[in-house]
């Protein structure tokens, strides 16, 4: 394990800007941004607002990984936390 180093956050994603995640059970992964502040339903019952979604793979027990750009020379951007799976997760 390298440790990283975050040297700043965004909260402000663009459409196809590609970030990575780090999964308890996929690993490190990266994928393009595709979806803005979306709002999704889940289960049929929640709904979440205002999510973005990333094409990194991920599935479950992913849930909770860090939303990144990585930076070069173990520095990293964060965005936020993984909710949800698949094929594209929310953050």
């Amino acid at each position: 394990d390298v440790p990283m180093t975050i040297v700043g956050e965004s909260s402000q994603t663009i459409e196809g800007e590609v970030l990575d995640k780090i999964g308890a059970s996929t690993g490190w992964t990266i994928g393009n941004v595709i979806m803005v502040c979306a709002d999704t339903r889940t289960g049929g019952r929640w709904w979440y607002l205002c999510q973005d979604r990333v094409s990194a793979f991920a599935n479950f027990g992913d849930s909770g990984a860090p939303v990144f750009r990585y930076e070069g020379s173990n520095t990293v951007t964060m965005y936020g936390l993984l909710r949800g799976g698949g094929e594209a997760g929310g953050y």
